[in-house]
């Protein structure tokens, strides 16, 4: 009990922390299309509400691929780019020391790390009623694609 309670306790406390900096990465770039953060913070907030409150998994599940799919917007700028490849892999291995990039990679390991995934993870398979073995190695399958496009996507970012 003592440790799913102190588990339980860090997961809502990391989820309002990422909460609190998705929404400021969401009134940034409501600044960025001229519209204030606090109707940028507000108006996020009525949404994600709105969505717990009125949709099923299902439809959760398929707003979250669709609004996730704009990210392979990355990959084709990426693409589009024609980087070469000995830069790509140069640039892969190459670190620098100043404050900006390190703010960057603390960014994206932020964005991409986020311990609740796990907690998800296991309560989508719950809420699917996987039982067989099939059933659990498609899970993996699933999961191991998205975490490679998932990776794919940083890199074009």
């Amino acid at each position: 009990r003592g440790w799913a309670a102190f588990a339980c306790t860090l997961l809502v406390v990391e989820c309002l922390l990422a909460m609190v900096s998705e929404m400021s990465g969401l009134a940034a770039v409501g600044e960025l299309w001229g519209v204030g953060r606090t109707a940028a913070t507000l108006g996020s907030a009525l949404i994600i509400v709105s969505v717990v409150f009125f949709c099923n998994y299902k439809q959760v599940e398929a707003l979250g691929i669709c609004f996730g799919l704009f990210e392979l917007t990355f990959v084709a700028t990426m693409l589009f780019y024609h980087p070469s490849l000995r830069e790509v892999f140069q640039g892969a291995f190459t670190f620098h020391d100043d404050t900006g990039f390190i703010k960057l990679i603390a960014a994206n390991v932020g964005a991409v790390v986020m311990p609740w995934m796990v907690y998800f993870q296991q309560s989508a398979v719950v809420a699917r009623r996987v039982r067989s073995e099939d059933e659990v190695a498609q899970e993996r399958a699933s999961t191991l694609l998205g975490s490679g496009l998932t990776q794919l996507i940083m890199i074009g970012a």
